[in-house]
């Protein structure tokens, strides 16, 4: 008689376990078809990203906004170069030393 409820006990664990395991296996089921819906919502999003972005840097559009826009296109010739930047006058290593004391 005690084997016959040493059996009924491992087979109800048993059973709980299965049970419990096909539970998280739902679970994780849902999540990964959650997270496949979101991948394609992000795929799709960025796809339409890029086909803004490949319209925005057309030569068609380019030249649109090159010719609505006043731009003077100059030859490499005509740049005079800048005038040089004063430089900042700089103390002697003594006097910045007594400084700091």
């Amino acid at each position: 008689m005690m084997r016959l409820a040493w059996i009924i006990i491992g087979l109800t664990a048993i059973s709980a376990t299965v049970v419990h395991l096909r539970c998280r296996q739902s679970q994780a089921r849902t999540e990964m078809y959650l997270l496949e819906s979101q991948r394609v919502q992000v795929r799709r999003t960025l796809w339409e990203q890029q086909v803004r972005l490949g319209d925005l840097t057309s030569p068609q559009n380019i030249r649109k906004l090159t010719t609505d826009w006043p731009l003077d296109v100059a030859s490499p010739g005509d740049f005079e170069p800048a005038p040089p930047t004063a430089k900042a006058k700089v103390a002697p290593p003594a006097v910045a030393n007594a400084a700091h004391r």
